[in-house]
């Protein structure tokens, strides 16, 4: 539960200021050299490195507290982290966009966070609900991060059901549609 909850947290966190970076940093538009994608980035940039100060943190606590620590897939579990992070900044960019044209989309975001703790897997497994039922939260990318991560640390654990295509495929097509549009509508956009 303790992955769930620091991946929820962290995508969650991650989107809200990314949302609102751009937003917040509109005044520092009026120069040329600062566009809204630099207030984006840096928002993100720490929100990453504040997560990454805490699992650190959480690990040197549990090495002198004695408990053992054993990742069973080190490198599956930077990259579950790493691409919740992209999907997250990606989803942040296009509805901070979206809040520059259309204020109440922030409203919109807000409603959309609340649900995800529940049906991103944060309290329970895809592996505790019934297979047939497996397709009401397959399409879910951030399930697949947290299940998988599950299983980086646990290699016991299971990873049926979930998929690291699905997951970076998913965040490819946000990561380019987010580029895309910020393309297309941010000097429209910081205009308003």
């Amino acid at each position: 539960m303790a992955i769930g909850i620091l991946f929820i947290q962290s995508f969650l966190l991650t989107m809200s200021g990314s949302a609102g970076a751009i937003r917040k940093n509109k005044a520092l538009f009026a120069f040329r050299q600062v566009q809204p994608i630099s207030a984006v980035l840096a928002g993100a940039l720490f929100e990453l490195l504040i997560k990454v100060f805490v699992i650190v943190g959480i690990i040197i606590m549990m090495y002198f507290m004695g408990m053992d620590l054993h990742i069973s897939n080190p490198l599956l579990l930077l990259a579950c982290f790493f691409l919740l992070w992209i999907l997250a900044v990606s989803l942040g960019l296009l509805f901070g966009i979206a809040e520059l044209f259309v204020i109440e989309v922030g409203k919109v975001r807000q409603l959309v966070e609340r649900p995800m703790f529940f049906i991103s897997g944060t309290f329970f497994s895809l592996q505790d609900i019934p297979r047939e039922y497996w397709h009401f939260l397959d399409w879910n990318p951030v399930l697949h991060a947290i299940e998988l991560t599950r299983f980086a640390v646990r290699a016991t654990y299971g990873s049926e059901g979930v998929s690291l295509g699905y997951l970076s495929g998913t965040v490819l097509v946000f990561s380019f549609f987010s580029l895309a549009v910020y393309h297309i509508a941010w000097k429209q956009g910081i205009s308003r």
